[in-house]
Order: structure tokens, then C-alpha cells, then sequence
């Protein structure tokens, strides 16, 4: 839907189903008449089984590589760390992976660091909140580069 359509996602705790979702029709439409046809909601819980193929690794590479242009806009107001990242070829395995399914082996994990349903009290206003998407960087001395997205700690 690349961005026009706001999408809502709810999680079901009491249930097998991972959730459900609200969308205007427009949205729908879009996706009903689209060459794929398909939207695919990444969902983790003890009960589903992660995929076995290339999507989960796809999936994380993605989100890996909009987060680190995130990381890199938030840090600067030039543009130049992002245009340098585009342009630096040692991601473009990585690229090719999310894009094209290039690396069939592009390895990543999955380990839980806190029950997924969680709850956080925000010391100040002594509200119940959940947190929902964490991520950071682990760059090392050797050039490379670890995305750790944080809630279920998925690491690329």
C-alpha cells in the first residue's frame, strides 16, 4: 500500500489468532486490485511457528535498513550520512536479500526477553503502557553491523 493508506492493528490476547486489523475501503481496494493482492502482518507468539523460509530474514532486513537510515536522519540535520549509506555498497547484500530473496541462508534469531504481554508503569504519570518496538545497532570493531530489534530480540 506504500504509505497511503492508514492501516489499524490490534493484538488478540485471548485468543490463537495473532489479531486483527481496520482499514478504510480504500485500502482494501488497493490491496484487492493489486498484482499480489496480499498484506502480510508479521505476528510472533508462542503458538505460531516462525516461518521457515525467507520471509522472517526479509522481513528483519528491512526493517534493519529503514531503521538505520531512522537512526541516521535523527543524529544529523545534513543529509550526507544518508546519502553515504546508500551509497555504500557493503549493504547491498543485505539489500538484495529484502528486495529479491538473493541470500536463501541470510541467517538471523529469534529469542523472547520479556513476556509479550508486558506491562510498563510509567513512573511519572502512573500510566499501564506496553512497549512495542525497540530496536539499537551493534557495530564492531571488524565492520560488522547487528540489528537488534528489541521486543522479541530478532537479530540480523
Amino acid at each position: 500500500m506504500n504509505g497511503k493508506h492508514g492501516v489499524t492493528l490490534w493484538k488478540d490476547t485471548d485468543s490463537k489468532f495473532a489479531g486483527h486489523f481496520d482499514a478504510p475501503l480504500e485500502a482494501i481496494e488497493a490491496i484487492t486490485n493489486s498484482n499480489r493482492g496480499y498484506i502480510i502482518f508479521p505476528a510472533f507468539n508462542d503458538d505460531l511457528p516462525l516461518p521457515k523460509d525467507t520471509t522472517l530474514s526479509r522481513f528483519l532486513g528491512k526493517i534493519a535498513l529503514e531503521a538505520f537510515v531512522f537512526r541516521l536522519i535523527s543524529s544529523s540535520t545534513s543529509t550526507e550520512l544518508v546519502e553515504s549509506f546508500v551509497d555504500d555498497d557493503r549493504f547491498d547484500p543485505l539489500r538484495d536479500h529484502v528486495r529479491r530473496g538473493m541470500d536463501v541462508n541470510w541467517p538471523c534469531s529469534v529469542r523472547r526477553i520479556y513476556d509479550a504481554n508486558k506491562c510498563w508503569v510509567d513512573e511519572k504519570t502512573q500510566e499501564i503502557y506496553q512497549v512495542m518496538n525497540e530496536f539499537d545497532f551493534l557495530l564492531t570493531n571488524v565492520s560488522e553491523c547487528y540489528f537488534v530489534e528489541e521486543r522479541d530480540e530478532l537479530f540480523v
